[in-house]
């Protein structure tokens, strides 16, 4: 047997390695370029939106905006201003309707969401500790996956 024989069956397998290594490289390049255009789902736009839409049917009078999310909680407010307000008055009694969100576990089995309950101050973490800057004295009022938006329109204050 010939060493060439040898050579030869390197030289065929090279060029099969790097013939297919080209072609996984553009279909990795073409994965990539479609992995950049794949847009990551908002929380706040996939649900936070559509609550306040279907909230704001309830309060007629009123217009929406969404705030945040903002600290370590990423909670994420919406405003019900009452129409015709500016913003030196919009924070006057009766202006302005409010509920502030806080995601659970999203991806979890149920009670992917909570509302920040401001009627309590469980005062658990100290003035001007991390936690109390964050709102976290206020304990979380557990949101069922199967509430109805009146139900919902409740905790709005």
């Amino acid at each position: 047997m010939h060493i060439s024989k040898f050579i030869s069956r390197y030289r065929r397998r090279d060029k099969y390695h790097h013939r297919k290594r080209k072609e996984f490289e553009e279909q990795i390049e073409i994965l990539n370029s479609k992995l950049g255009k794949l847009e990551h789902p908002s929380w706040i736009k996939e649900i936070i939106e559509p609550i306040a839409k279907e909230l704001n049917k309830f309060l007629p009078n009123f217009h929406y905006e969404i705030l945040g999310p903002f600290g370590i909680c990423a909670e994420v407010a919406i405003h019900f201003y009452k129409n015709g307000t500016t913003d030196k008055n919009r924070f006057k009694r009766g202006n302005c309707k409010s509920i502030t969100f806080r995601p659970r576990d999203l991806m979890g089995p149920e009670n992917a969401l909570a509302v920040k309950d401001y009627s309590k101050n469980t005062k658990e973490f100290l003035k001007d500790t991390i936690g109390e800057m964050n709102g976290m004295n206020y304990p979380d009022i557990i949101i069922s996956d199967n509430m109805d938006i009146e139900a919902l329109l409740k905790l709005v204050k």
